[in-house]
């Protein structure tokens, strides 16, 4: 068993790696060199496991670790991850650098919503075809068509090059940053890196068709795919060689 386990979502393919929101967490596993296991769960497993390994009566969702050098303790949301390694982890590299807690949640949330609004309009029905299973596509969708009110067709839209332009417009000033720094978060990476990074791998998973035109050459130079290639080696299933510790 490694030291730590890490609850991840899975659809029909074993083993890929696609969802932002436990990219997250296992990119910061990675950039740290800690080494992991993951535990893959589909949708309807997340209900019934994770409540039984947080035991905190809040609402099942995936990422969770558990550290089991440090009492077994369970951590659940990829921000409250971050915070935790970052404190019990202090030798390896850290996430939220210095007095800028604030900052880096700042760019979770203006990611979330200027980024991976439009990505998840371009994504949303690749992914209901890649729920395994009938009954999981129907829970897929009523679940959130309801929190959208709306159809998963309405959501996503008929224009795809709308959502395109919103993606570039919101890379604007991430484009900026980085011709002066070569990570978000200065010259090392940071949580605001991790962020952008999860929504990357995403697209590029489920739309490679639109990802190098829209999230690598958005803007007519080489910046964004630079910034991607020293970050995408941290989104694989385990630390790259130089980072482990």
């Amino acid at each position: 068993m490694k030291a730590i386990e890490l609850y991840d979502l899975v659809l029909d393919t074993p083993n890929e790696i696609f969802s932002p929101n436990t990219l997250k967490a296992r990119i910061a596993l990675n950039i740290k060199g800690l080494s992991y296991e993951t535990k893959w769960l589909d949708f309807f497993q997340v209900h019934s496991v994770i409540p039984t390994i947080t035991k905190t009566g809040e609402k099942p969702t995936v990422p969770v670790i558990v550290d089991h050098q440090h009492d077994d303790k369970a951590v659940q949301d990829s921000w409250e991850i971050v915070k935790y390694l970052d404190k019990t982890y202090p030798d390896t590299p850290p996430l939220i650098h210095g007095n800028n807690e604030a900052l880096q949640f700042f760019f979770y949330n203006y990611a979330n919503a200027n980024i991976l609004v439009p990505i998840f309009k371009l994504c949303v029905l690749t992914v209901v075809e890649k729920c395994p299973t009938k009954e999981m596509q129907n829970w897929f969708r009523q679940t959130r068509e309801q929190s959208f009110n709306m159809t998963l067709e309405e959501f996503a839209g008929d224009d795809e090059n709308v959502h395109v332009e919103n993606i570039k417009s919101g890379l604007g000033l991430v484009h900026t940053t980085l011709k002066s720094y070569s990570y978000l978060s200065g010259e090392k990476p940071g949580f605001s890196d991790v962020t952008l990074a999860a929504l990357y791998k995403m697209f590029s998973v489920f739309r490679s068709d639109l990802f190098e035109q829209t999230l690598l050459d958005a803007y007519p130079d080489d910046v964004l795919r630079q910034w991607w290639r020293r970050m995408e080696k941290y989104t694989k299933h385990s630390p790259p060689a130089e980072a482990v510790h």
